[in-house]
């Protein structure tokens, strides 16, 4: 589903357009594919880590001549090597990063991406993938990436624990939300596992609130047209999630100085009753929650009545070097590793992933929590917002990487957090990289 994108290439060079769906690789010729992604052996990605290994290895099987040499890396990592390393053309030849604009932005249009609209269709990738897993790594019409896992951002709680202390399971407002954080705290529980020093917990925790207390339709408007974030909505939701809860003792202590295998921990050894995160983290609840039951409830709307407001997330995705020496072997792997019945099998059972492949062979055992996902996912399309990360230019996701603790610790006020972050915007769009202002370089 993630970190300083100061670095805008500034190498103007014509994007590969792609026209072939085999490549240009000729039959028989030997291919070594480098692969770089974030299936890490540890934390949540332990099982995806198991899974692609297993689908590496049916790949080569099914294609001899090719030889993978796959890199995995933390996100830090990758966000940090992978720009410098394409742009001195020593990058992967394919890759698995972020796909919103906010990471790909200045990359698309340096030219180190390849354009798949016609890949997309030729390996009939818009009838086979849920629609979200091309829309959302897509920019004025063109396709550069395929978002691999589908993702939304609830909040995860221990059921035994609301059951024990009589509490809702679902607060339909951020009021009885907030009476639920107070009744944990008195009973001696850390209300929300939630910290700030990964900076895409603290993009997509701030994204959660601001889908609560800001009306959808502003919300697109934000995002695809340049509207206005400068709202008493915006500035209540910072100033509700970063100063009040924080004096009330909602977090956990120090949250800024907590990273996300602290907070998992937390949460699985009981001492917090909530954890605010996504759905990226059923794996690690399947393989290590054993003493109580994990529920899932929605992030509450700012008022009784107002619409629930889920965000839904691709994760990450696969793209592919525009430079790459084996275009061929490149979009032979993602298209096995996306679209196809026997690797999205794998994806689910072993992976706790759900992939963008749409109809699953029958038998596929999808555990409960990674349904409830999927369906969410595919509710009406009225009741799910992408989240920010998937949208803003950089120097906006730069700011959202960082702002929350900014805010925690008084470094900056709620009506600075919403000052400066329309003046990114402003400025970002004035430099023609916001979703409704980006151009891609013909």
């Amino acid at each position: 589903m993630m970190r300083k994108l100061s670095l805008i290439l500034a190498v103007l060079i014509i994007p590969a357009m792609v026209a072939f769906a085999a490549g240009q690789t000729e039959p028989g010729q030997k291919a070594i594919l480098k692969v770089w992604d974030q299936w890490t052996e540890e934390g949540a990605q332990t099982g995806a880590a198991q899974a692609i290994t297993m689908i590496e290895k049916s790949f080569m099987e099914k294609h001899p001549n090719v030889t993978v040499e796959r890199t995995p890396m933390q996100v830090e990592e990758m966000t940090n090597t992978l720009k410098p390393a394409i742009a001195a053309g020593r990058g992967p030849d394919v890759f698995y990063s972020e796909v919103g604009i906010g990471f790909v932005g200045p990359i698309i249009q340096a030219g180190y991406i390849m354009d798949l609209t016609k890949v997309a269709k030729e390996r009939g990738w818009i009838e086979k993938l849920y629609p979200i897993s091309l829309e959302l790594p897509s920019i004025n019409g063109m396709i550069y990436g395929v978002g691999h896992e589908l993702e939304f951002v609830p909040v995860y709680y221990n059921k035994n624990i609301f059951k024990a202390l009589g509490l809702p399971a679902q607060p339909k407002s951020i009021a009885e939300f907030e009476d639920v954080c107070q009744k944990l705290k008195a009973a001696g529980y850390i209300p929300m596992a939630w910290g700030g020093k990964d900076w895409w917990y603290q993009s997509n925790f701030t994204t959660e609130v601001l889908w609560s207390f800001v009306d959808k339709k502003k919300i697109e408007d934000g995002m695809y047209r340049d509207g206005s974030w400068s709202l008493p909505e915006v500035r209540n939701a910072i100033e509700t999630a970063f100063v009040k809860w924080a004096k009330n003792g909602f977090f956990i202590p120090n949250p800024t100085a907590i990273g996300s295998n602290e907070v998992n921990m937390e949460f699985i050894q009981q001492k917090a009753a909530m954890h605010i995160t996504g759905s990226w983290d059923i794996d690690t609840y399947v393989k290590n929650v054993k003493d109580f039951e994990v529920g899932t409830m929605l992030f509450p709307p700012a008022r009784a009545g107002k619409p629930f407001n889920t965000i839904s997330f691709v994760g990450s995705g696969y793209l592919i070097n525009a430079k790459t020496k084996v275009p061929k072997a490149a979009v032979d792997y993602v298209d096995y590793v996306c679209a196809d019945p026997d690797t999205a099998r794998i994806w689910v059972e072993v992976g706790n992933k759900v992939p963008p492949f749409k109809n699953l062979p029958a038998g596929t055992k999808m555990n409960p929590m990674l349904q409830e996902t999927l369906n969410t996912l595919l509710m009406d399309a009225s009741e799910t917002t992408p989240g920010l990360a998937m949208t803003v230019p950089p120097e906006v996701m730069s700011f959202l990487q960082k702002s929350a603790s900014m805010v925690l610790t008084g470094q900056i006020t709620s009506d600075q957090w919403v000052d400066e972050f329309q003046q990114l915007w402003d400025k970002s769009k004035a430099e023609g990289l916001t979703r409704g202002s980006f151009k891609v370089s013909q």
